[in-house]
């Protein structure tokens, strides 16, 4: 349907194009030139204008390293992948994947709030890695071509307008408006490729069987040897001792483009902006990419003076083909086939693999996208009067399916559609009494309702009756040739009503004075607690205005601002009290139980209790800083900040006799402070131009409170204590390895040897520190160390000129970072992981790869009891700082040329654009910034791609 829609619309730009160009001369306006935009700057901006030459297809990417204030969460380079951004830092604990979706900003696309992708849809999965569907970063629908203006808004007087809904902060988005008069063409396109990574230090069976060997010598003993892998066995088998050349079929080099273009035209009284665009992002892991299709649309009229009538409409379709894990594929079919006999590091024999892979299988990811939005408004004198009605629409799908050949003999086909819909009508009235010339007032009323609407349907099936079938059969009785079929779907509806109160007051251009108080109701909240009310102040000094130095500052301003937020829940979860509901099945999915044949519900004993009272989380923010600009030549803005995130509902432990795993309460605390500086400076004359500009952010963040006054609690796998950073890891500390039994600490007490969890400690198991001298080392023993989100990032770009040339050089960095390399702890403990015959003893292709600083780890005793290479030590934390060239942007204006001045092209500029030229880092993993979410390497980040591409932009 999209496809068609593209090229109607191409039919519809054809039309445009090709009219008479006379008909144009009764046009009010007339234009033979656009004036070039200078693009704005400020400490909230980001520079839009160089993003638009990036090869990229999400915005979390593009925005990386160019607005201060933000930190950027990728766990993977491929394309598509969701990334998220954290403003200001890290407001809630992060304990599984799911909990990153509700911490991120608001996207407001020309006033259109966007639905993300939610996290409900983790609720019916065993495993915690993937969210169920095609999880597409919803940013990727956006074309960064269409767009004016980004602005990162943290500020609390600044977010307050968006409500509870902004608690996270905002981005702000703003397309490109149509330019009245004779009709305008923009084209933005480039053409390059993404270079397959050249430094893998692959692997194959002799090097494994050499590593596990050492660990054998020294502790194996008759039956342990017994179990030595065979595929390891056998030195003469090619499939595993041949060629480590796995990486030359498993990697690739990808081709990237984009094509866009805009026509915009009309009269003062009718104008409009029509856009099209395609953007292929490839992976250079093989199979994976992005393609996306969009249209966009803006027409406006003045049917009548002061009123105006304004339509906007953008259209995506992303298609994304998707990695071939072997982990993502269990878990997505919850069935885990033998791994006696790994994939072969050999390219011969793996190319066997991917071809019935690619012949038998498919797996199919789409999205749709839509935001459309309807604004009416009217002036009247000093009056202003507005009606907005809105809506945003997304779905995902996922059609899959994997055949018999590569999968022990069973089949496997699944469905998922995920539907996201949000309509919106807002209104607005704001009065301007006239008060004097020094003296500017603006009062604004506003009353909004929102009501979203969420659903999935999800249908799986086994062991189907033949591999040439491979869809599952809908209607109301599904089949899959006789196979076992599971289906599942959940449904979410939320409503949001608000009223606003807003003075803007501005006192002989020095003075300025902004308060906002916001009333809002929201469904997900229980009896009693609908409503929550947010003030908000923002003040404002301008200094050079007020001692009369405009002379030397053409900016001096000075400006503090509070406000509290209300924080949603992102389910009803919480809005019911106690309820029954299903519990979890053996397969880890929701079941129905029964009694005598009886359908039932229970009490949600396994996912923990709510009870009644569950509040409004909220946030209250302070901020104070400055903007200094001296003589059009040096531009510094600093803030710094305060936030307090309260209230937030927690996972508590409680009495086992309870049957409940925890309840849910009010009370956990998070408290962020940390200082954004932007300083930016021009130096040369008209032929040569240097402008740097620095970002920096400094963020801390602690535990302030617990729920009922704890001081700590471990909640859902992650260790909170008031005083730490809510990022920390909780780690035994590693002094080394006990090489006898005769050095193992005695208990003088019992003259018994330490002891781990009550486990004897023996010769080859690690030195964990007794911090407590109980001699017992549990978790009274650990430690909070490191934290997963650096205390200092930043950014150092700079921008060269030289005639018609222009050279953009972007650096990111990052400082008091850490990660826990959960790749190498998982090489390590190869026994517990091959012997549990689950999912963890999964090895993907890359586990042909060496070890990286292999000489730095013990040789403990791998059959321990007391697991001697798990991950939660110090051992595998690393410190993960790192200076990056992010990307070089070579550009040469071709305005000065003759031909160009004869086509009447109004600018014209080509440009060659390099990405992910090098990192610095002490990390010995693959990048710095690739983990999961809770801050563990485990190895599956596909690595950031370097790419050159070509392009060029035009206006006529």
């Amino acid at each position: 349907m999209y496809k068609k829609l593209f090229g109607l619309f191409s039919f519809i730009l054809l039309i445009i194009f090709s009219s008479r160009i006379a008909a144009q001369d009764s046009i009010s306006i007339q234009r033979d030139t656009i004036p070039e935009k200078k693009e704005k700057t400020g400490i909230n901006l980001a520079p839009v204008k160089i993003m638009q030459q990036i090869a990229a297809s999400n915005l979390p990417v593009l925005i990386d390293g160019k607005v201060a204030g933000v930190t950027t969460v990728r766990k993977s380079g491929e394309p598509g992948v969701p990334a998220w951004l954290l403003l200001r830092g890290l407001h809630a604990p992060v304990s599984k994947h799911s909990d990153i979706y509700s911490i991120t900003p608001l996207y407001i696309v020309d006033g259109v709030p966007l639905m993300q992708n939610h996290s409900f849809a983790f609720g019916i999965k065993q495993y915690d890695y993937e969210r169920i569907g095609s999880e597409t970063d919803i940013t990727t629908a956006l074309n960064i071509n269409d767009i004016e203006s980004i602005e990162v808004l943290k500020d609390p007087a600044d977010i307050a307008r968006y409500g509870v809904q902004g608690v996270d902060g905002v981005v702000l988005i703003n397309s490109k408006k149509p330019v009245p008069g004779k009709y305008r063409i923009g084209i933005n396109m480039y053409g390059g490729i993404a270079l397959s990574p050249q430094n893998i230090q692959t692997a194959n069976g002799r090097y494994e069987r050499d590593f596990r060997k050492q660990f054998y010598d020294l502790y194996a003993n008759a039956q342990q040897r017994a179990t030595f892998p065979s595929y390891l066995a056998d030195s003469s088998n090619t499939v595993y001792y041949g060629p480590a050349d796995w990486d030359e079929v498993y990697y690739q080099s990808g081709w990237q483009h984009s094509i866009n273009a805009a026509i915009s035209g009309g009269t003062e009284r009718a104008f409009f902006r029509l856009g099209l665009g395609n953007t292929r992002e490839n992976g250079i892991m093989r199979n994976t990419g992005v393609d996306r299709y969009n249209v966009s649309a803006h027409i406006g009229m003045v049917p009548f003076d002061n009123f105006s009538i304004n339509t906007r409409i953008q259209l995506a379709l992303t298609d994304r083909s998707r990695n071939t894990f072997l982990r993502e594929r269990f878990a997505e079919q919850e069935y885990v086939p033998s791994s006696l006999s790994p994939l072969s590091p050999n390219k011969e024999y793996l190319t066997n693999y991917y071809d019935l892979l690619d012949r038998w299988s498919f797996d199919k990811n789409q999205d749709h996208f839509l935001s459309g939005s309807m604004t009416a408004a009217y002036q009247l004198k000093n009056w202003n009067i507005s009606s907005f009605f809105l809506m945003n629409y997304h779905d995902n799908n996922r059609d899959l399916f994997y055949p018999t050949t590569i999968n022990d003999g069973n089949n496997f086909a699944s469905y998922f559609i995920g539907l996201d819909k949000r309509t919106a009508w807002k209104n607005s009235i704001s009065y301007q009494p006239k008060l004097g010339a020094d003296i500017n007032l603006e009062l604004i009323g506003g009353a909004n309702m929102q009501w979203d609407r969420r659903k999935y349907d999800y249908i799986k099936g086994y062991r189907g009756g033949s591999d040439f079938v491979k869809i599952i059969a809908g209607g109301s009785n599904p089949s899959f040739q006789d196979g076992t079929i599971f289906a599942f779907k959940d449904y979410l509806n939320h409503n949001l009503i608000s009223f606003s109160a807003q003075a803007n007051l501005t006192v002989k251009e020095k003075y300025e004075v902004n308060a906002t108080v916001n009333r809002e109701g929201s469904s997900f909240f229980q009896n009693g607690y609908w409503w929550f009310t947010s003030p908000s102040l923002g003040l404002a000094w301008h200094l050079n205005k007020e001692l009369d130095m405009s002379e030397a500052f053409t900016l001096f301003k000075v400006k503090a601002g509070a406000g509290r937020s209300g924080r949603l829940f992102d389910n009803d979860n919480y809005g019911y009290g106690p309820v029954y509901t299903v519990d979890n099945g053996y397969n880890g999915a929701p079941f129905i139980p029964s009694y005598g044949s009886i359908p039932t519900l229970t009490m949600p004993f396994n996912r923990g209790y709510t009870g009644w009272g569950i509040q409004w989380p909220y946030a209250d923010q302070a901020n104070a800083g400055f903007e200094i600009g001296i003589n059009n030549k040096w531009y510094i803005a600093a803030d710094f900040y305060l936030r307090q995130d309260k209230n937030l509902v927690a996972a508590i432990p409680v009495p086992s006799e309870y049957g409940f795993t925890s309840e849910y309460k009010n009370g956990l605390s998070v408290k962020n402070s940390g200082i954004e500086l932007n300083v930016g400076s021009s130096f040369g004359n008209s032929e040569f131009n240097w402008k740097p500009n620095i970002l920096l952010h400094w963020n801390q963040n602690r535990i302030t409170a617990l729920p009922d006054g704890l001081d700590a609690i471990l909640s859902e796998g992650r260790q909170l204590k008031v005083g730490e950073r809510v990022d920390a890891f909780w780690l035994l500390q590693n002094e080394g390895i006990y090489e006898s039994d005769a050095v193992v600490p005695l208990n003088p007490a019992t003259n018994q040897p330490l002891t781990y969890y009550g486990v004897a400690v023996k010769k080859g198991d690690p030195r964990w520190e007794d911090t407590n001298g109980d001699f017992n080392v549990d978790d009274q023993d650990r430690s909070f160390q490191g934290n997963v989100h650096p205390k200092i990032n930043g950014a150092f770009n700079q921008a060269f000129s030289y005639k018609n040339w222009e050279l953009n050089l972007l650096t990111a960095f990052a400082t008091g970072k850490y990660l826990i390399n959960e790749a190498v702890a998982n090489r390590f403990d190869f026994v517990n992981r091959e012997t549990s015959g689950s999912i963890e003893g999964v090895k993907e292709i890359s586990f042909w790869t060496q070890i990286p600083e292999i000489e730095k780890y013990s040789i403990y005793n791998p059959w321990s009891l007391v697991r001697p290479y798990q991950r939660d030590q110090s051992l595998f934390l690393e410190k993960a700082d790192y200076l990056k060239l992010k990307s070089v942007i070579l550009s040469y204006n071709m305005k000065d040329l003759q031909w160009v001045k004869r086509a009447k092209i109004t600018s014209m500029k080509a440009y060659i654009t390099a990405n992910n030229l090098f990192t610095i880092t002490s990390y010995s993993g693959r990048d710095p910034e690739l983990a999961n979410y809770m801050g563990y390497d485990d190895g599956y980040g596909v690595p950031f791609a370097r790419s050159v591409s070509l392009g060029l932009q035009l206006d006529f």
